[in-house]
């Protein structure tokens, strides 16, 4: 039987970072996230001739990186804590007003619910939140 030489071969990955905040391995640890960044504006609307009282959100959700999270000018706080398991995906990004020139920049931590919609709070120190083992 012939043997045959192969060259070893290294393989080198590339770390490449990004934006998400790590919880730091508390596996099972959940955050009480509270949605509460940003404003809507109120205005009076009128339906049928009866004044109606209409909000409207008016803010773009960026992450660090500038990725825009939401629909131009459609996000606005729901304003509950929602129980979000700490390796859900937080991402530390901004908020900024769509309909002024004036660029806000209102820091923020995300959460999108692993994708499925955009929450946001403008309590930034993780360790300061309430939580919840699960």
């Amino acid at each position: 039987m012939k043997k045959a030489f192969t060259m070893p071969m290294i393989v080198v990955e590339q770390f490449v970072p990004n934006e998400y905040v790590a919880a730091c391995g508390e596996s099972g640890k959940e955050y009480l996230f509270e949605c509460n960044a940003g404003e809507g504006t109120t205005h009076t609307e009128y339906f049928m001739g009866y004044p109606i009282s209409v909000t409207k959100y008016v803010w773009d959700v960026y992450t660090e990186d500038g990725e825009l999270l939401t629909k131009r000018g459609l996000y606005g706080p729901c304003g509950q804590k929602h129980t979000a398991p700490s390796d859900s995906g937080f991402i530390r990004g901004y908020m900024d007003n769509y309909y002024t020139d004036e660029v806000e920049h209102v820091d923020v931590i995300i959460w999108t619910n692993n994708g499925t919609n955009v929450h946001c709070t403008t309590k930034l120190n993780m360790n300061e939140w309430e939580t919840a083992k699960s």
